[in-house]
């Protein structure tokens, strides 16, 4: 067909289209310029090319998106072409594109440049090849450069012979979404934003980002590639993609997706065995420092010929019981019960408080606290397993295999790789739960091994020893021991790879450790009504389904389900409270209420029972409905912190009035109790000012969590969050102390004189 053609034409005389390919021998850094057709293919050799040179192609063309320009580079091992206009979607399209060509297929050869179009009208082009001079950031401290969708940024870094460890930082001062990404000396190289992700690591960014690099994975050196994304979508939208229809999504020029940036690759510390040993030598100091004090008050309690918890003989316990005979009214004093008469008998209220099996060396139920103990601590394995599994998919599948960092939310900006670990310090401060928490287990151990000594000493027998003070019972105390163990573990797995669908796991223990420490200080007073283990347990388990249930979904749904849950939960425990467990809820419960009410009108008495209980409770319902009310109103992003402020407020809030009836009753602070709320409170306080540092935050997108990130700041090796490790494992010791030796002042003192509030 086409001979016949071409026969007709030149049987009229009419010219023949004749294809024209022409080649032009070219220089580096001169811009060259022509029209192009179908009819016509351009050619630019380039011959002075050296082996060691880096060349960056720039190619421009006003061509309409149905005809665009091709350019194709042609090297001896080598090809790369693209096409003008760039086109995103349908509503960007770049009419400029440049690119680094690969290194390492440089062999000192030609280098020849391919201009083509399908086009039957000519259009204009542009067409340049540099050698670049900037490729290298060996030699730099920082380097400021521009970036844009089609015009990636590729540079180059060797390992000096004295360095193993390396950051690669890059910061902008703009939101403009791009890719960081870290990619072996091997070609080909990927720059595109479509598939920067096929190879090495790479991350999302804003504003800055961080790559860690270590020199035995990169022998030969490693390639920083900077694209920028064309939308920021991927940057911005945590949980769904803007619209494309959106402004946000495609930006309107090319002109607006140009990106300023710095980059800098830093030296790193790799040497972790100074910092990990001044931490564990830390740690033994301050075991030496506890020790101290308990051998000050053993030696205290040696000279006056008393031991730690109860009289020293026989004679004197006799006397205090003689000087301080049981007093069967002193249960009606001040409102509130006493502790003898409270334990296993019929209660101010005219109901049986317990009918369970009483210990006769403890005064308290037998088997409550082991089994929570034994809760707590499968519940802690069972957990365990949970993260173990997670931190096999996240770390060994996900990060290491893919490359993708935009998996765990790590603060970049000090994130110490270490074998399977891409943070390492952050895993290894919670070594302070974990010292501290074997820690006040071996003082609980020491102060049980006391007691059973005490009473089976000749000079003191066993209904001597239960006259006086506290009924003793340690398996809680072992219970608040195993959790801040276990809050080690679990933070520890969590910090293996951050994010929101395992922060649960983090704070799992932190609800459980609150929830045990008010368990305990009830406990103290209340030794005959705590409830049952398997309510504990389902407490517990509750707990933590619901700040899971907040995490993975949250929404105003969750709130209101949440809001109508504590605001039941609040009014379920404080008619437990304030009728001490005699309160019965059946089909009846109504019914009686309501004849309450009607005798309380008819008699005009308002005053309630118990007024300082009516008022301890409505002061915490207050503050619980309150806060339980500003989450259903402002829905905070972070439901499990939310969540544990609950929790600690009511700490907070019992522990506050345990001490305030203890003055209140002419109680006495030791000297010890008074030091450890000292300590308690002068950790918690920087504590918390870390906390709110916030070097991370997976409730937002990787790339927004990065811009909280920063610098370490001990050592080169911790940052701001593991100094909260640290101080908030001091925290909890201290406050774990601090209930342990509240009610030493009381070991004298005869049980039927101890109030209960």
């Amino acid at each position: 067909m086409m001979s016949k053609i071409v026969a007709v034409l030149l049987c009229i005389g009419l010219p023949y289209p004749v294809l024209m390919n022409e080649t032009t021998e070219a220089d580096f850094g001169v811009r060259y310029s022509g029209n192009v057709s179908e009819n016509s293919t351009f050619n630019y050799h380039f011959s002075d090319m050296q082996q060691s040179a880096v060349v960056r192609i720039s190619v421009s063309s006003p061509a309409p998106v149905e005809y665009p320009v091709s350019f194709v580079a042609l090297e001896q091992k080598s090809v790369r072409s693209w096409s003008v206009p760039f086109v995103v979607g349908s509503k960007t399209s770049y009419s400029s594109v440049s690119h680094t060509l690969c290194p390492t297929q440089n062999d000192g050869g030609a280098l020849s440049i391919r201009v083509s179009t399908f086009s039957q009208v000519n259009l204009s082009y542009t067409v340049m090849a540099n050698n670049n001079e900037t490729f290298s950031l060996a030699n730099v401290t920082s380097m400021e450069t521009t970036a844009a969708p089609t015009q990636p940024l590729l540079l180059e870094y060797t390992f000096p012979d004295d360095v193993d460890t390396v950051i690669v930082k890059v910061s902008s001062d703009d939101d403009i979404c791009a890719y960081l990404s870290v990619q072996e000396k091997k070609c080909p190289v990927y720059d595109v934003f479509d598939n920067v992700q096929f190879k090495g690591m790479y991350q999302s960014m804003t504003k800055q980002a961080a790559i860690t690099v270590v020199k035995e994975n990169y022998l030969d050196g490693f390639y920083v590639i900077i694209v920028i994304h064309p939308t920021d979508d991927v940057c911005n939208s945590r949980f769904e993609p803007l619209s494309r229809t959106s402004t946000l999504f495609y930006a309107s020029t090319a002109n607006e997706r140009h990106k300023n940036l710095t980059v800098a690759v830093e030296k790193t510390n790799s040497k972790y065995l100074e910092p990990v040993l001044i931490t564990l030598g830390i740690g033994v100091a301050f075991y030496t420092f506890i020790g101290l004090i308990v051998i000050g008050y053993w030696l205290k309690n040696w000279f006056t010929g008393k031991t730690a918890d109860f009289p020293a003989s026989q004679e004197e316990a006799e006397k205090i019981l003689i000087d301080n005979p049981t007093n069967e009214d002193a249960h009606h004093q001040s409102g509130y019960g006493a502790l003898d008469a409270h334990i296993d008998t019929v209660t101010e209220d005219g109901a049986r408080a317990s009918n369970r099996p009483v210990s006769l060396s403890s005064g308290v139920p037998q088997h409550d606290d082991a089994d929570v103990q034994s809760i707590d601590t499968f519940d802690g394995f069972d957990t365990l397993e949970d993260i173990e599994h997670e931190q096999d998919v996240y770390l060994s599948k996900v990060v290491n295999v893919t490359g993708n960092e935009d998996t765990c939310y790590y603060n970049f900006l000090c994130s110490r790789p270490a074998s399977v670990f891409s943070a390492f310090n952050n895993v290894f401060s919670n070594i302070g739960y974990i010292m501290l928490g074997i820690l006040f287990w071996l003082l609980v151990w020491r102060r049980e091994i006391i007691y059973k000594k005490s009473i089976e000493a000749e000079n003191a027998s066993s209904h001597l020893a239960q006259a006086t003070g506290i009924p003793k019972h340690y398996s809680l105390f072992y219970a608040l021991a195993v959790a801040l163990i276990v809050e080690g573990v679990m933070s520890g797995c969590y910090h293996v790879c951050p994010n929101n669908t395992n922060f649960q796991f983090d704070t799992s223990f932190m609800y459980m450790i609150a929830c045990l420490c008010v368990l305990k200080l009830y406990q103290q007073r209340h030794p005959d009504i705590n409830p049952e283990s398997y309510r504990v347990f389902f407490v517990l388990a509750l707990i933590v389904f619901l700040g899971m249930l907040g995490v993975l979904f949250h929404n105003i749904y969750t709130y209101i389900i949440f809001f109508l849950l504590h605001v039941t939960t609040c009014g379920y425990m404080s008619l437990h409270v304030y009728y001490k467990s005699t309160v019965r809820f059946d089909t009846g419960t109504f019914a009686r209420a309501r004849l309450e009410c009607r005798m309380m009108l008819a008699n005009r008495d308002f005053k309630p029972l118990h007024l300082g209980r009516f008022v301890t409770l409505l002061f915490g319902n207050s503050c619980n409905w309150a806060l339980s009310l500003f989450g259903l109103v402002t829905r905070p992003l972070d439901f499990a912190s939310f969540l544990l402020s609950i929790f600690i407020m009511d700490l907070l809030l019992y522990l506050g009035f345990y001490i305030i009836m203890k003055i209140f009753h002419k109680e006495r602070l030791t000297p010890l109790v008074l030091f450890f709320i000292f300590m308690t409170i002068l950790l918690w306080i920087p504590a918390l000012y870390f906390f709110e540092q916030g070097v991370t935050a997976w409730q937002e997108t990787p790339a927004l969590s990065r811009v909280h990130n920063r610098p370490c700041i001990v050592f080169d090796f911790y940052d701001s969050h593991d100094i909260w490790h640290f101080l908030s494992a001091g925290g909890l010791f201290f406050s774990f102390m601090t209930i342990f030796v509240l009610d030493d002042d009381l070991e004298d003192t005869p049980r039927d004189k101890i109030p209960v509030f």
